[in-house]
């Protein structure tokens, strides 16, 4: 392809970036040794009308995890540590469980250990707060059981990076920001990449994020977390290709330790997993590929690397009206001139229905509230105000002009992108006839906190001693003790209630996408 016809291309993909007035971000993509596009779009600070540069540095959250395992595996070539070994061997004062996890275990997500931002959530400490690493080392100290036993099966969690990072510090001597930059960033030549240790770092040209509704209105999205392992990198298109370079030609370390960070594990069922350390691994119509995005606030970051094709594909934002998923894909199919991928088939749509929609299931997320708007449109509530519906022309919907597509059917609707749709269940306030019973004070040993059931105005509800009063929301139409409750910061909570013989509750079950059978008995 023609290299003016591929830029305007790629430029097509961000048109909602390209603008003078909007947050934006950088492209850079490297094709078989050259630097085939490096673009720049929209602004860094919209209150300053700063633009995004070639040297504007961006938080790329979940991106970081690569570098925290690099970090490890470099310590483990020096013969410091063995990635097979317990991790009470280095931290023994923060395991609380009885299974053994090892530092592999942790890298590969399949410790079973909770997810932190979700087990801080449920502690009272919101996204927005200053959230410190001892902040979240106390949140997993007291953490006496697992999500499964390690090894068994693979779940997303931010824990083990945290952990990792603390291990990092306590084998070298250097905090995990000290040693990533002598020993990966300045080597490798990444000069504008660096580990923020919190808000009261002092960055020069630093983007600032700003979540976008989908009609155009852009609202900035603090973050202030002091915390790293999982997160907390800073730094810019180009130099995450520099990164990525290094995992076909490495200069830090060896050629073994790269493949013992990118070789998925085997799990004890027999199956490969499709995470080894800190990327995902796996094809795209038959390209083998190491990626891995992140998302913290309105920041978003996308990494591509096709070692046979020598393409690599580096994308960052600071707002999220892009998925950079589908569009780092979109870019491989345009470099390698691959075929477009047909259009997911919809399911049938059925007019939209007003209520409160809640994803029900394990291991996933969603929480959709339908109004309706004017008199004959409809509006997704969103924290900064309703955003209506806009038709799609296939009987789905769209929340303003963001991607996600919204289709209600039977069983109550689908939200995501194409092929990507999370089914959600209608649900209605817990009404307190029939469930008084459930009424009192339970406490968890894994969080060592209480939650109350109480009873106001009819309802049954969960309080929170931060939160106050949470609404129980029960699946329309379905008998039974399933509830569901939403908390702040998005989160969803799956309430199954647990009784003895004598049929009274003693207690609940509770599952979160990350953090799975948190047990809480009535006290």
């Amino acid at each position: 392809m023609d290299q003016m016809d591929l830029n305007k291309q790629i430029g097509d993909i961000f048109s909602r970036w390209d603008h003078a007035d909007t947050p934006g971000g950088q492209v850079a993509v490297e094709y078989r040794g050259r630097l085939i596009c490096s673009r720049c779009f929209g602004l860094a600070n919209l209150e300053y009308r700063v633009p995004v540069t070639e040297d504007t540095r961006f938080h790329v959250a979940s991106v970081s995890k690569q570098v925290t395992v690099l970090s490890l595996l470099l310590l483990a070539e020096a013969g410091k540590l063995d990635i097979d070994d317990d991790i009470r061997c280095y931290l023994p004062d923060l395991v609380s469980f009885r299974e053994p996890v090892t530092l592999r275990n942790l890298m590969n997500n399949n410790s079973g250990i909770r997810d932190q931002w979700e087990l801080m959530t449920l502690r009272g400490i919101r996204y927005i707060d200053t959230i410190t690493m001892d902040d979240v080392l106390e949140t997993l100290r007291p953490q006496k059981t697992l999500n499964f036993a390690p090894g068994s099966h693979y779940l997303y969690s931010n824990s083990g990076f945290t952990l990792l990072a603390e291990v990092v510090r306590r084998v070298s001597g250097q905090s995990l920001p000290e040693f990533a930059k002598e020993q990966i960033f300045q080597p490798l030549g990444m000069e504008h990449t660096f580990i923020r240790q919190g808000f009261w770092d002092t960055v020069p040209g630093i983007a600032v994020s700003y979540t976008d509704d989908g009609t155009g209105h852009f609202v900035p999205s603090p973050l202030n977390f002091a915390t790293w392992g999982a997160t907390s990198m800073n730094t810019t298109a180009r130099d995450l290709l520099r990164l990525l370079a290094h995992y076909d030609a490495p200069v830090i370390c060896t050629p073994e330790t790269v493949a013992r960070m990118t070789t998925p594990p085997t799990l004890t069922d027999g199956t490969v997993s499709g995470y080894a350390g800190g990327l995902f691994c796996g094809t795209y119509k038959g390209h083998r590929y190491l990626q891995h995005s992140g998302s913290d606030a309105a920041f978003r970051a996308q990494v591509y690397s096709f070692p046979d094709d020598a393409l690599r594909i580096a994308l960052v934002t600071n707002t999220a009206n892009t998925p950079l998923g589908p569009a780092a894909l979109r870019i491989a199919d345009l470099v390698l001139d691959l075929p477009a991928d047909p259009c997911p088939a919809m399911p049938q749509c059925l007019p939209p229905a007003a209520g409160t929609y809640a994803f029900t299931g394990l291991e996933g997320e969603g929480f959709a509230e339908i109004l309706p708007c004017g008199p004959t449109g409809w509006a997704m509530a969103q924290p900064h105000g309703p955003v209506p519906l806009t038709p799609a022309g296939d009987g789905s919907w769209k929340a303003g002009y963001l991607d996600q597509i919204i289709c209600f059917t039977q069983d109550g609707l689908l939200s995501g992108l194409p092929g990507r749709m999370t089914p959600m269940q209608k649900v209605v306030p817990a009404a307190a006839d029939g469930r008084r019973d459930l009424i009192g004070r339970y406490w968890s040993d894994d969080l060592e906190m209480p939650l109350w059931i109480t009873e106001q105005d009819g309802r049954i509800w969960l309080r929170h001693f931060r939160y106050g009063r949470l609404p129980l929301l029960a699946i329309e139409d379905t008998p039974g003790d399933h509830y569901v409750c939403t908390l702040p910061d998005e989160l969803t909570a799956n309430l199954h209630f647990l009784r003895g013989k004598d049929g009274t509750a003693e207690g609940f079950r509770m599952d979160t996408s990350r953090c799975l059978d948190l047990r809480w008995i009535r006290r």
